[in-house]
């Protein structure tokens, strides 16, 4: 059984959302952003066990993980708070050195991002002991809540592209199953069945022509029927006409340019992102984007990235995703 809606459609055998209040929604929230804020996070897919060492050498809190091969299979991780020496320690199952490879396996990072909200929401504060169990369990949906946020943020989600919640999944290091549920608690399923453009699945950038052999962002060698990128990033791009000549100059600003003009009569510089030809075997002269850092038929490096008119593309990424998913 499905609902289909205006913004797209969800099972709702599986929907939990309704089973959180404003209360607990606003409260995961403040706290998460507040955790992104804090521990800059910015580089996607979240690998936890390495934000595990950023929140450890920040120094905010302190926290152990320790493995336990012998913790009851009804839990993947445990988080516990120690008053007497004021840490946190979570408490897990060993996991495979190839946990990135199988669903299976990934549910360890969404299993542990859950315990980070149980600490970060602040569930750790009264023991669980003293808790009624429909306050227990409201925490663990909370938990749930944080865990999905901060792994699938929306924005990312909806800036993506991908043809079924298992390639999302890989993508964003979860399994197949929290995927899927996320989507589905965002009422987006449809998504599954969205077409989807050619992107690198280095920088993100899908602004990728059919005849392009290298991203015009980052340079990545994108062979015909090679690996796609899942998630999209939007590259700032100066205005140009048609032909791809820009209509100010990137450096004095003229706009006033003659019809067969190559260059800025003002300060000399090219009106177009000429490939520079360092590594072309033949002359090359392809006309790029004005944000092209890389010409996409031979991989050499504009005039526009040689002439440093162009910001790096790893820190406009980063900007981009910190802009996306902390605000």
């Amino acid at each position: 059984m499905s609902n289909n809606s205006i913004a797209g459609s969800f099972d709702p055998r599986y929907y939990t959302l309704d089973r959180l209040n404003e209360v607990s929604l606003s409260n995961v929230r403040i706290k998460l952003k507040q955790f992104l804020k804090d521990y800059d996070v910015t580089d996607y897919p979240v690998d936890c066990y390495r934000l595990v060492r950023t929140i450890q050498d920040a120094g905010l809190i302190h926290l152990e993980v320790k493995e336990e091969a012998r913790m009851s299979a009804a839990f993947n991780a445990v988080a516990s708070y120690l008053p007497e020496v004021d840490s946190f320690l979570i408490v897990m199952k060993p996991v495979p050195k190839d946990w990135k490879t199988r669903s299976s396996w990934r549910r360890y990072n969404f299993s542990l991002a859950h315990e980070l909200g149980h600490i970060f929401c602040g569930h750790l504060d009264v023991p669980k002991n003293m808790k009624r169990p429909e306050k227990r369990q409201m925490e663990d949906l909370e938990a749930d809540e944080f865990a999905a946020r901060l792994l699938m943020p929306e924005r990312l989600i909806l800036k993506s592209q991908f043809s079924s919640y298992q390639e999302l999944s890989k993508e964003f290091l979860v399994s197949d199953q929290a995927c899927f549920k996320r989507l589905n608690n965002l009422k987006r399923l449809d998504l599954c069945r969205m077409p989807a453009r050619k992107a690198c699945p280095q920088c993100g950038n899908n602004q990728i022509s059919p005849a392009a052999d290298y991203c015009e962002i980052c340079g990545k060698y994108i062979p015909l029927g090679g690996q796609q990128g899942v998630q999209v990033v939007e590259y700032t791009k100066p205005l140009a006409n048609p032909r791809n000549r820009v209509l100010f100059c990137p450096v004095c600003g003229n706009e006033d340019h003659a019809e067969d003009a190559l260059y800025c009569k003002i300060c000399g510089i090219p009106v177009y992102n000429f490939c520079s030809n360092e590594y072309a075997v033949q002359t090359c002269n392809h006309i790029n984007s004005p944000n092209a850092r890389f010409c996409e038929l031979c991989g050499s490096r504009t005039v526009y990235h040689l002439r440093r008119l162009l910001p790096d593309w790893k820190k406009e990424k980063e900007n981009y995703i910190r802009a996306v998913t902390q605000t």
